[in-house]
């Protein structure tokens, strides 16, 4: 059978658009692929830094039931711990290991969860004794576990074949340079762990309430609000774009560089930021402390003192909490941003204060700071004291001394002993970071 010119051109043509669907076809299932990959890879990765954050939660609330005193404060640590380990099971349950190399991993975050448990539930002081010297060992292995993990996710974070190829990742994963070599050691650790559990109930209550600043104040108009956001923030140029509906209702103003938030009902700073990027630190940051306290000064007339602070790009962000005669009211915080280079306000957020501040009756203290400096853990050694305002975990106001500790193995601690009841009302240990200090 002969094939004219004209179908033969047309069979060729046909075999050519064959060819070009089916590569189109296996192009289009490639790239499908590869993005698939990318996604799994990119879940696994974030699976990983999820991960790496809840261990070194984990491993702040381990010291900090090393450095408690009281079974209140353990028992929440201990819930705390518990509800961390299950999450980091959960985040562990996504990531592509073997049964074999995550059993013991496992086995570490159950051993921590039970072992808070038991450092929560006191009997004697002989097993006291013995279970904080179990709960150093957990803490030294959690710490060093934490930082192992921790490196592994900067590595992937690094690491553009993680992206690239998933196939790769999920060898690395099980081969000897990740999980495996970090686990060595957590057989050991378990079994030296007794395995008491405490269920003794902690509930963290939440109370919604009305702005305490903010009762009884008078509305303010449009304009009058304008007023008190150029004096807050020294910009003319401010305009009313909308309104914050909320527990704190206000007013926005804003112009090119700068946004101002005023409340309503009284006229206070909710919130405040100018969008500039200092080129230089100038001013020291003792300077910098001063001219936001002269600041907060000026716009309430009151007085506050520094908690802590951190310095990044040249501004320096400083937690204050209200002063008033010998007092810190740590519920009554507003954090002021300055910049280090001549010495300006930058932002201003004070929804705290205005959630919590209101006038309270002069508050005399019962007990004596020394009977309270007994209270504290034997581990710590107390550097100095202060008088301090707390609030629980349903708000409630609590008269602390607050004493600034350091470890036997140099942390620098926090305890607040609530001075009417002379019991342990928190415990937090202080971080030292670049460009400043945080507590957690």
């Amino acid at each position: 059978m002969k094939f004219g010119k004209r179908c033969f051109v047309r069979i060729i043509s046909f075999l050519i658009a064959g060819i070009l669907v089916v590569f189109g076809c296996f192009l289009k299932t490639k790239c499908e692929k590869e993005q698939l990959k990318e996604r799994i890879a990119l879940g696994y990765k974030q699976s990983l830094s999820e991960f790496s954050e809840i261990l070194n939660d984990i491993n702040f609330s381990l010291k900090k039931q090393l450095y408690a005193a009281s079974e209140q404060t353990l028992s929440a640590l201990s819930e705390k711990i518990k509800r961390d380990t299950a999450a980091a099971k959960e985040c562990l349950s996504r990531l592509p290991i073997s049964q074999e190399k995550s059993e013991n991993i496992y086995k570490f975050l159950t051993s921590a969860g039970d072992f808070s448990g038991a450092v929560a539930n006191l009997k004697t002081d002989e097993e006291d004794v013995k279970n904080k010297e179990q709960l150093k060992k957990l803490i030294s292995f959690s710490e060093e576990f934490s930082n192992k993990i921790s490196q592994t996710a900067m590595i992937l974070e690094e690491n553009d074949s993680f992206v690239d190829d998933v196939d790769n990742v999920l060898s690395d994963f099980m081969d000897d340079t990740f999980f495996s070599v970090q686990t060595e050691d957590i057989e050991e650790i378990a079994a030296s762990v007794p395995t008491l559990i405490y269920d003794g109930p902690f509930s963290e209550n939440v109370l919604n309430k009305e702005a305490a600043a903010l009762i009884g104040k008078a509305f303010l108009s449009k304009e009058e609000a304008l007023k008190k956001a150029i004096f807050y923030t020294g910009e003319s140029d401010l305009k009313y774009t909308c309104d914050e509906n909320s527990n704190t209702e206000s007013y926005i103003f804003e112009d090119d560089d700068t946004v101002c938030v005023v409340t309503k009902r009284g006229g206070f700073c909710l919130y405040m930021n100018e969008n500039e990027t200092p080129d230089k630190k100038v001013i020291s940051d003792e300077e910098a402390v001063k001219r936001a306290k002269n600041y907060l000064y000026k716009i309430t007339g009151l007085d506050f003192k520094e908690s802590y602070h951190i310095t990044d790009s040249n501004i320096i962000t400083i937690n204050f909490a209200y002063f008033n005669k010998g007092i810190v009211y740590y519920s009554d915080l507003i954090k002021v941003g300055v910049d280090l280079e001549d010495g300006d306000i930058l932002s201003v957020e004070a929804r705290g204060f205005i959630m919590n501040h209101h006038e309270r009756e002069n508050y005399k203290f019962k007990n004596s700071l020394q009977k309270a400096k007994e209270v504290v853990s034997s581990e710590l050694t107390v550097i100095s004291a202060n008088k301090a305002m707390v609030t629980d975990n349903s708000k409630r106001e609590i008269y602390c001394y607050e004493f600034v500790c350091k470890s036997s193995s140099g942390d620098d601690v926090l305890v607040y002993i609530d001075e009417e009841k002379l019991i342990e009302q928190d415990v937090f240990i202080i971080i030292h970071v670049k460009g400043g200090n945080l507590v957690i």
